[in-house]
């Protein structure tokens, strides 16, 4: 939260807040870290992981596919 404050002086609302920070800057840096590592590969791992915790909590076992399908639509939603 304090760093975000610093990030927010001296700018307006219509300003952006990370304004210093690209794709490119972001990915050369993911790409120091681990090879092949981009935003969307970050982002989409994120997200697969999200859905698989949000499927494991409203999902089970003994539910039928009509029920399963909704527990997937609704994590799916979610993350």
């Amino acid at each position: 939260f304090k760093n975000l404050k610093l990030f927010m002086e001296n700018k307006s609302k219509s300003d952006d807040l990370f304004d210093r920070l690209d794709t490119t800057t972001l990915n050369q840096h993911l790409q120091s870290l681990a090879p092949g590592l981009t935003v969307k590969v970050f982002r989409t791992y994120n997200a697969s992981i999200t859905l698989q915790e949000q499927l494991v909590k409203l999902t089970n076992e003994d539910d039928n596919v009509a029920q399963k399908m909704l527990s997937y639509n609704r994590a799916n939603r979610m993350v």
